[in-house]
């Protein structure tokens, strides 16, 4: 499959919301939705740009959406069938595009799947169904956040609430703009090497990208080459002809980042 397609899929499933795909509803793909789908990426990389590069304080945590134990239980342990989920996309120009959304939307049930157990009370008749403990049902509230909006796993990192499960989820149900983000991360370290003359993060902050990254944020090597292309970036300005025209730092930065990212 295109990736274009591939990575349109996900973004629409993230616009459209899972709960919808569930529903069994018709969905209908509006220009708005597509316009907003193919943004999804860019918005994605400018918050990670956002948060790299923001103060060492952190903004207001807002609470996932409340959610209806009995309806997810419903829905997500036994969703429309595949055919029923095809012809609700019925309407997509793209028979790709329709096979993309879809299989965004069975990713995103396989990961939900296990967020959503079933608790049991015995009685004198036989074992009854009971609501799970508060905690069970906020990890399946902050588990469809995430597949609803993945602009709120950046969101999280903004507030300093990131948990390694939430990373989990974006990375599952989302893997293609999970790793556009992930790849933006030495570009942005670059750009910001140019402009402080330093790519060390608040500890905090480096603490919330590396679960975000699921590794350590900065390697030596990493540490290295952003060393290197700052120094080849400032003896380039050093070596300009005076009287000059003033120094494209747009161009300069995207230098480092292309040399960076392709090492």
């Amino acid at each position: 499959m295109d990736p274009s397609i591939a990575v349109l899929g996900e973004a629409l499933l993230a616009v459209v919301g899972i709960g919808k795909v569930l529903s069994g509803e018709t969905i209908k793909i509006t220009q708005a939705m597509r316009h907003e789908a193919a943004s999804l990426p860019k918005r994605l990389r400018a918050e990670m740009r956002s948060f790299l590069a923001g103060p060492d304080s952190f903004a207001k945590f807002r609470l996932p959406e409340a959610v209806s134990y009995k309806e997810a239980l419903s829905r997500i342990l036994t969703p429309p069938d595949d055919e029923t989920r095809i012809n609700q996309l019925a309407g997509m120009e793209s028979s790709d595009g329709q096979l993309a959304i879809h299989q965004a939307a069975e990713r995103a049930l396989l990961i939900l799947k296990p967020f959503v157990p079933i608790y049991y009370r015995e009685t004198a008749t036989g074992p009854k169904a009971e609501p799970p403990p508060d905690t069970t049902v906020a990890r399946l509230r902050r588990a469809l956040a995430i597949v609803n909006d993945p602009m709120r796993i950046l969101e999280n990192m903004q507030a300093g609430t990131l948990l390694r499960e939430e990373r989990g989820v974006m990375a599952a149900v989302y893997p293609i703009l999970y790793q556009d983000v992930v790849e933006s991360v030495p570009i942005a370290l670059t750009a910001l090497v140019a402009d402080k003359q330093s790519f060390e993060l608040p500890w905090r902050r480096d603490r919330l990208l590396r679960i975000f990254l699921g590794a350590e944020t900065i390697t030596p090597e990493l540490a290295a080459r952003l060393h290197l292309s700052f120094a080849q970036d400032k003896a380039r300005q050093q070596s300009s002809p005076s009287g000059g025209p003033a120094p494209d730092v747009a161009k300069q930065t995207e230098t480092s980042t292309t040399r960076v990212a392709a090492k």
